[in-house]
């Protein structure tokens, strides 16, 4: 469960934060191509929104509408820490084995950070169905390329998501094996440890989510009262996103990637020309697909 708030990272230490060229596998995984074009689905009214405003919304992480997910990366480190552990003996005091203990109680911490979600299949038709609505939706798809470079502009990074556990093994003991390196008090070294968890977790995702081929804009830990942080309402609660302005140094609304694909609809010719004019009216390339799937909706 989280409970205990850590300072964003960004603004209290980064140095204990590793790059990721410091931990083995987080470099490699970060090193990774993304597709040229990434794909994020929506609905009609966020699509308008979206190009309206030239931003998207990055939902906050300790807001997700699945628990579950961010479970996943402290259970995770949670039996790692325990395998490091192992069978000591009772009573052993060594300054490893308090780090450990320290980092398994810090495992309750949290970060506000926020992400947005992107996927490298522009028509997949269980996205179809999770992320937009029954009466139909859309993929609009960025550079990737420019979407990484407005992103960073804003303290976020561009990453795939990591499905298969021994992947997800491996980037938690990288972080761990870090950490153990550090001088410091324990306790220190473990809420040290807890900020790099809140970082980099959102890169794991559940291996039953593996067809989606998610990649994640994520943020650094910002701060609640940054300009940039919004709230909207959803289920009768107050939630908070963070504005991704989609303008500066680079263009992710450029051609040739940037289209968009019109979701399995009932009527497929009245949705092309109502977005047809829709991008005529925001000024932006009239580059339109359409989904292959024969499924209408309910």
């Amino acid at each position: 469960m989280i409970s205990e708030a850590i300072a964003p990272f960004d603004s209290d230490a980064p140095d204990r934060i590793p790059a990721p060229d410091r931990v083995p596998f987080l470099s490699e995984l970060l090193a990774r191509k993304p597709p040229p074009t990434l794909f994020h689905y929506t609905s009609p009214a966020a699509l308008d929104s979206i190009l309206r405003s030239r931003t998207v919304r990055a939902s906050a992480a300790s807001f997700l509408n699945d628990a579950k997910e961010q479970r996943l990366a402290v259970e995770i480190a949670a039996t790692v820490l325990k395998d490091r552990l192992g069978d000591r003996p009772d009573g052993d005091d060594s300054r490893e084995t308090r780090v450990l203990g320290g980092m398994i109680s810090s495992l309750s911490s949290r970060m506000d950070l926020y992400m947005f979600s992107l996927s490298a299949r522009p028509d997949d038709l269980s996205q179809w169905r999770a992320y937009c609505p029954g009466s139909g939706g859309y993929s609009i798809g960025f550079s990737s390329a420019e979407l990484a470079v407005v992103a960073a502009e804003q303290g976020f990074y561009l990453a795939p998501c990591v499905y298969d556990y021994q992947e997800q093994y491996a980037l938690l003991g990288g972080l761990i094996t870090f950490h153990l390196q550090e001088a410091g008090e324990p306790q220190d070294i473990a809420t040290d440890f807890a900020r790099s968890l809140w970082a980099y977790s959102p890169i794991l995702k559940h291996r039953s989510f593996k067809a989606e081929e998610e990649w994640r804009l994520i943020s650094r830990g910002i701060d609640p009262r940054h300009e940039q942080v919004g709230f909207h309402e959803r289920q009768q609660t107050i939630v908070p996103h963070f504005d991704v302005r989609l303008t500066g140094a680079a263009d992710p609304f450029s051609r040739p990637h940037f289209r968009v694909t019109i979701g399995p609809s009932r009527d497929p010719d009245g949705a092309r020309k109502a977005l047809n004019l829709l991008l005529l009216h925001h000024g932006l390339p009239v580059s339109i697909g359409a989904s292959s799937s024969p499924y209408r909706g309910p």
